[in-house]
């Protein structure tokens, strides 16, 4: 049995690859119960995504799809079907959450508009992500984790002292839209104890990862210095005790982080 503040919550994942996933699953750590619905065929675009794959040769799992869909059950519905559509009526008559990640307007041309949502259950708190919003003129691009990194400017503060803009290691913009997602719909949860009526709340991938490169942007425009990568050090005052220079180094057991300001660290 889910044990959490949101154990009594029943939540519908729509969503696939990974910010509609890892806020679904933030919300299943917290307690909900988390009801994954995917697609006939391969389900999840995200489980064929490898190597690497973990299990037994004849049933593979991608540790990708693992690594944001954990405390959930799934079904296969195929919602171009109207046998498929009405079981999602039903489940979401009983829901309190739904997730989806489509392109803007796919959702409502399933049938399942703003509108029908609410005639079908008016406490329920949808979750829409999607690449660069919800309307205006870049509304209906895809969302690509990289794109987001580039346009959010991740990119040029990432690499090496006289390299190109680097992508970061992981998805961030996805993994950011995720986790806003879910503070979002936390929020809205809230919210409905106080009204009784349930919200669209909305995110994307670009938006939340804009402010994330702040630091190193203001400091350019206050001083007017050039962009250019921020690499491995992080250079501040010696004195500095919030912004202490940091810098990577090999020690015997491999790479390491070190940090140092005048009232912490002996050198």
């Amino acid at each position: 049995m889910n044990v959490g503040p949101l154990k009594d919550m029943l939540v519908l994942d729509l969503s696939r690859a990974l910010a509609g996933p890892i806020a679904a699953m933030m919300l299943g750590d917290l307690g909900a119960r988390v009801i994954k619905v995917e697609a006939p065929g391969t389900g999840d675009d995200s489980r064929t995504w490898g190597p690497p794959f973990v299990g037994p040769e004849r049933d593979p799992h991608s540790s990708y799809f693992m690594s944001a869909n954990r405390n959930k059950e799934s079904i296969v519905l195929d919602l171009k079907s109207e046998h498929g559509r009405d079981a999602l009526r039903r489940l979401i008559q009983r829901a309190d959450v739904l997730i989806e990640n489509l392109r803007p307007g796919a959702f409502d041309r399933l049938g399942f508009s703003a509108p029908v949502l609410e005639d079908l259950n008016s406490r329920l708190i949808t979750l829409s992500i999607t690449g660069f919003g919800h309307d205006g003129p870049e509304g209906s691009r895809p969302g690509y984790d990289q794109i987001a990194q580039g346009e959010a400017g991740l990119m040029s503060v990432t690499g090496g002292p006289n390299g190109e803009p680097t992508r970061i290691g992981v998805p961030i913009a996805d993994v950011l839209a995720g986790v806003h997602g879910a503070t979002g719909v936390s929020a809205a949860l809230a919210g409905r104890e106080k009204t009784g009526k349930g919200m669209v709340v909305r995110t994307s991938s670009r938006p939340p990862s804009v402010p994330t490169p702040s630091r190193a942007r203001n400091g350019r425009s206050a001083t007017r210095s050039p962009s250019g990568p921020a690499t491995t050090i992080h250079r501040s005052p010696p004195t500095a005790v919030s912004a202490a220079p940091t810098v990577t180094c090999r020690s015997r057991s491999g790479a390491s982080r070190s940090g140092r300001s005048s009232h912490r660290w002996r050198t």
